[in-house]
């Protein structure tokens, strides 16, 4: 390139640029490898194409490159509704008063059946259901060997029988102390699950309605100033490739 040529070249580009900047590759007269390759002066760069590469792909990692044609635009966050967020705490609230009441419960029916570590201690807790069922078979056990003892048949096969029929009743009668207790530990599952559903319940209704506001809320004001402020940018620009294209075509022509 002629040295006329490139000097009308760097005089365009600072035409360009606002007062007291500097040309992007450092001030010099002859356009950096960048501005040629915009400007179209750059004729031994091979396209994308030629390499085999889509424009999309050969631009897609450029600071600042628009995005592919096609690719969906990223999804702002769904406002704050306050209505949804209330009834989402009121879920939350009667979900943990209803745990709460749960666990209350449950401590009392662990203290009435007396069969988990730390209730069937008969000395801390006599009273329990399987206190009271050891107690009756101690009593039975021992009024059926004073008994036999009084008639002379301490050591008879009447009392052996007496004994082996006080153990089947402690047996059955432990059987179905357990039975109870599975029931009521059922029941306490099946409370809770429920508790957990009616919340859950509530915070997806709550999330369709906040949805549905949102979708028929207005759009917010605040984005009209971004797009005219990018529309604005957009024409600047426009004009600045106006002027440096008008300064490089005699460049070409007497090439």
């Amino acid at each position: 390139m002629a040295a006329g040529d490139r000097a009308r070249i760097a005089n365009a580009i600072k035409a360009t640029l606002p007062a007291g900047a500097k040309a992007p590759n450092g001030g010099t007269t002859a356009p950096s490898s960048a501005a040629r390759e915009r400007m179209g002066l750059n004729n031994n760069r091979q396209a994308p194409a030629a390499m085999g590469l889509s424009s999309a792909h050969a631009f897609s990692n450029k600071p600042g490159s628009a995005p592919a044609p096609g690719t969906p635009p990223a999804s702002a966050a769904m406002p704050w509704d306050a209505a949804a967020a209330n009834d989402e705490n009121s879920a939350q609230r009667l979900y943990e008063e209803k745990e709460t009441g749960l666990g209350a419960g449950w401590y009392q029916t662990q203290q009435e059946f007396g069969l988990d570590p730390g209730f069937n201690d008969f000395s801390t807790n006599p009273y329990s259901k399987a206190a009271q069922l050891q107690r009756s078979y101690d009593q039975a056990k021992l009024s059926s060997v004073n008994s036999f003892a009084a008639r002379g048949h301490l050591y008879s096969g009447a009392l052996v029988g007496r004994e082996e029929g006080n153990e089947r009743n402690l047996n059955e009668g432990t059987n179905s102390l357990r039975n109870a207790y599975s029931q009521a530990q059922a029941q306490k599952v099946a409370s809770e699950l429920s508790a957990e559903e009616a919340r859950n319940n509530t915070d997806n209704e709550a999330e369709w309605k906040a949805i549905q506001a949102a979708n028929e809320a207005p759009l917010e004001a605040q984005t009209a100033p971004a797009a005219a402020s990018s529309a604005a940018k957009g024409a600047k620009q426009t004009k600045s490739s106006k002027r440096i294209t008008a300064a490089i075509a005699p460049a070409r022509k007497a090439r």
